[in-house]
């Protein structure tokens, strides 16, 4: 039997199911009549848009506030946002009233000039209308920045900018003390909080916008260096119906006035405490304690602040009272010196050697025989600098005391190594210091301005001529540093407490120089430094790891360019210099200098 609907499908597409009727039903909209969907209110979008505004309660034009000087916005708190960064979108859009009554979609900052003061922002929300009827818009918000002192910045103007005040004294006749404070400083960056750093005649301040952040830098001297401390407050303003106290504070920090190189006699109490020690002693290192050593027996032995202060004492010389002398014999010393972990630790040797002055050379015969704990690091006709006990003047309470001692006190005291053919020129460095900037609010100011004052300047000559004492005190304060430098090149333990940077000038001149020179001139250089040098047998292990392998072509590469460099600075008339002079080797330095603005 024929069927007609044999070979057809089963079901018809999709596509041809509903030909001729409309997908959906269309309905006229209840206000304009226009056709459209079928929806819960019965009108088009566009009647829905003019009777309803989703925008309402939303503010699109806002004052925000910058401040000039350190280009920080008002949060609150004041704080530094980069332009068009998420972080100050999302403070900005935090500015804006009834966005918790729409949902946003998306923000994004519209370009705007930087110096028009305007920031806009093309937000996208979305609102749920009537029954399940949900509406989209699109607003443009407008930010007009306005200038405004932050509360820091306004403190910085008045007289009252500080909470706390640490005041740093030390009663001595240079500076060296705080020259070695401010690199600790430095690089351990407690000055971050600090607002200011004024430089006073016997010290420094630092102040604070509180009490903790001072609090913080007096325990970090207290860990440095011994230091008694005393602390004071002035009441500022109060509130009697809140009981609002305000006050300054001021930590008064009196360092010990006891330096590097110094000859004290120790107390007869303080003697004996320290197992009979003295009295006459060297200081040979000032950290958190003070170190000593007995210039007779070589002993050592170390005190905190908390013994010093107990038995205070001060040294009756200091090192503008040095002399040069010149070491003409080493010998064994006569008794057997007790060679404790303390003097093994410093590397002190107790050697007999015979000195002469270097002013009485061609003039007389005159020698010294005294022991010194520098027997690691003297040789022949090596020069030192010591204290002429002999030829100097002391008061009557001193020669009483000197008097008193058991021992004879010798006519010389050996302070240290010098090296006077690499001093005898101002070499330069290739390597510098980082500085904190200070104000200098010493009394030299004031006599100037008097004298500026008192003074009738002409018309052709209005620049005034500083006084002779803040010339005198510019030279000293130069002096003082090159010392500090020399101390720090001298002495590779100082170094290694703070932080030393390459100067990158220098090196650029020197590695000029050195690429002018031939190569056979540049290794006679270096071959004449590995001459002088005394060569000792170290055994070295080898390296098996790959990183110590590394790390060893690292400090070859090192030691080599500092020979260079110190090659380099020599001039060509100068055949000799001091063969172990400890030069600040370049694996020691930084490569960059940033310096807080």
């Amino acid at each position: 039997m024929y069927n007609p609907y044999e070979g057809m499908p089963d079901e018809a597409p999709a596509d041809e199911e509903m030909v001729g009727f409309d997908s959906k039903l269309k309905v006229h909209c209840c206000v304009c009549g226009l056709m459209i969907d079928p929806n819960p209110s019965s009108r088009c979008i566009n009647c829905i848009r003019s009777k309803t505004d989703i925008t309402e309660g939303i503010t699109k034009q806002i004052i925000i506030y910058n401040c000039r000087t350190c280009e920080r916005f008002m949060g609150p708190p004041w704080l530094h946002y980069e332009r068009e960064s998420p972080q100050l979108l999302t403070m900005l859009l935090k500015k804006v009233k009834g966005l918790k009554q729409v949902k946003l979609v998306d923000a994004n900052f519209v370009y705007t000039e930087s110096h028009s003061r305007r920031i806009k922002i093309k937000i996208t929300i979305q609102k749920e209308i009537h029954d399940g009827t949900v509406l989209q818009n699109d607003i443009l918000l407008e930010f007009s920045e306005n200038y405004q002192q932050c509360d820091d910045c306004r403190k910085s103007y008045t007289p009252h900018i500080w909470t706390a005040a640490v005041q740093v004294r030390q009663k001595v006749g240079h500076k060296r003390t705080f020259l070695y404070l401010e690199q600790l400083i430095l690089k351990n960056r407690v000055h971050d909080k600090c607002i200011k750093v004024s430089e006073k005649d016997d010290g420094l301040d630092f102040y604070f916008k509180n009490k903790s952040a001072a609090n913080s830098l007096m325990n970090f001297i207290q860990g440095m260096i011994p230091v008694r401390s005393k602390e004071a407050k002035k009441l500022i303003s109060h509130d009697t119906h809140t009981s609002v106290y305000n006050y300054k504070y001021s930590i008064s920090c009196e360092i010990a006035p006891v330096c590097r190189d110094d000859l004290c006699i120790l107390p007869n109490k303080l003697s004996n405490l320290l197992g009979g020690i003295g009295p006459l002693v060297l200081c040979y290192k000032v950290s958190q304690h003070i170190h000593v050593v007995d210039i007779m027996t070589m002993e050592t032995q170390q005190m905190d602040s908390c013994l010093y202060y107990q038995h205070m004492f001060q040294g009756f010389m200091t090192r503008k009272q040095l002399t040069e002398f010149i070491v003409i014999d080493i010998d064994t010393p006569e008794f057997d010196p007790n060679e404790t972990k303390a003097i093994r630790r410093e590397h002190f040797k107790c050697v007999q050697v015979e000195l002469r002055r270097v002013s009485d050379i061609g003039k007389n015969e005159n020698s010294y025989l005294v022991h010194t704990h520098l027997g690691e690091v003297l040789n022949y006709n090596d020069s030192v600098l010591c204290y002429d006990l002999e030829n100097s003047n002391f008061s009557e309470e001193v020669i009483e005391r000197l008097y008193k001692m058991k021992k004879d006190a010798p006519d010389v005291v050996v302070v240290k190594k010098h090296y006077p053919r690499v001093r005898k020129k101002n070499r330069k460095r290739y390597w510098k210091l980082d500085r904190i900037p200070m104000k200098d609010e010493t009394n030299m100011d004031v006599e100037e301005d008097e004298e500026q004052k008192t003074t009738k300047v002409t018309r052709r000559n209005r620049k005034t001529k500083k006084s002779k004492k803040k010339q005198k005190n510019e030279y000293d304060e130069q002096k003082e540093f090159e010392e500090f430098l020399r101390d720090l090149e001298e002495d590779p333990e100082m170094r290694s407490s703070i932080n030393m940077y390459k100067d990158n000038k220098t090196i650029t001149e020197l590695e000029t120089k050195l690429a002018g020179m031939t190569l056979g001139e540049k290794a006679q250089e270096i071959s004449n430094i590995n001459k002088l040098v005394k060569k000792k047998k170290i055994v070295k292990a080898k390296r098996k790891t790959e990183k110590g392998k590394e790390l060893q072509k690292e400090n070859l590469e090192n030691d080599s360019k500092t020979k260079q460099y110190v090659a380099a600075t020599r001039d060509d008339d100068e055949s000799e210099y001091e063969d172990d002079f400890p030069a600040v080797n370049i694996s020691e330095l930084m490569n960059n200098l940033k310096i807080d603005e």
